[in-house]
């Protein structure tokens, strides 16, 4: 089974039809949803998918989103790493060494740690990971 760590914009391109990357996102969530792959993601993540939805289209969307993220995330599908102490210096070194974001170098640091390869649309966020 594929197992990768997935950014938030990979989500919420899945989840919602008119973002730029939609196709190639809902391709790869349609093999989580079947249980052909595993997304391994921060606890952060559903939060940012669903703020984002929220913002862009509305509440209405984005409960669907929390709906469908919750299924996946009970389904062990979606598998949610928490912050703990060590996770947190280490991707407080990953935001300071590459310029990131938050919630970007916490991501990165679970790839790191489960040794994922990551999916991002963010530019940064993949230069930052070939780096590693």
């Amino acid at each position: 089974m594929k197992e990768e760590t997935v950014d938030s914009n990979v989500l919420i391109a899945a989840l919602l039809k008119q973002d730029r990357f939609n196709v190639t996102a809902y391709a790869k969530f349609q093999q989580v949803i079947r249980g052909n792959a595993v997304f391994h993601a921060s606890r952060l993540v559903p939060v940012e998918v669903c703020g984002a939805i929220n913002r862009r289209v509305g509440s209405a969307d984005a409960g669907r989103a929390q709906v469908i993220i919750n299924s996946l995330i009970r389904k062990e599908n979606i598998r949610v790493c928490d912050l703990n102490e060590s996770r947190m210096y280490q991707a407080a070194d990953i935001a300071l060494k590459h310029n990131l974001k938050g919630a970007d170098a916490v991501v990165m640091q679970i790839a790191q740690e489960l040794k994922l390869p990551m999916i991002s649309y963010d530019e940064d966020v993949n230069k930052a990971a070939r780096s590693l």
